[in-house]
């Protein structure tokens, strides 16, 4: 299931779709390392992101969309310096006034996402 990043954030621009690598070469800003805290604490759910580039504003930011049912959204504002998590029923920002953006942003995620989490684990190891 392919989700457009405006589906979550509600924005009618167009975006490229990027690897982890380009991503990683391209984005140096704010909230860099969330992505490899959410590998490393949810693999699973790392294998469900896709990682975009808006085409059109905010060309600086990163955006990814986990895949996953219901389906959940990551921004990283360089700018800001926020990362945004968010679906159609929740949102929180998550900025330089976090003593630990990281662990905020994956405590976030297990506690707003753990039922959709548990799931995806049983379907990758066959339960």
């Amino acid at each position: 299931m392919k989700i457009p990043p405006d589906a979550i954030f509600g924005r009618n621009w167009t975006y490229s779709e990027e690897t982890f690598e380009g991503l990683q070469n391209r984005y140096s800003g704010f909230g860099v390392d969330i992505y490899l805290c959410i590998q490393n604490e949810f693999p699973e759910l790392f294998r469900n992101l896709r990682f975009y580039q808006s085409d059109v504003l905010q060309r600086n930011d990163s955006y990814a969309i986990c895949e996953i049912d219901p389906p959940f959204g990551i921004q990283l504002d360089p700018d800001c310096e926020a990362v945004v998590i968010a679906s159609k029923s929740i949102h929180i920002e998550i900025g330089r006034w976090s003593s630990n953006p990281c662990e905020e942003a994956v405590d976030f995620i297990r506690e707003h996402f753990n039922k959709e989490l548990k799931k995806v684990t049983e379907n990758e190891n066959g339960a």
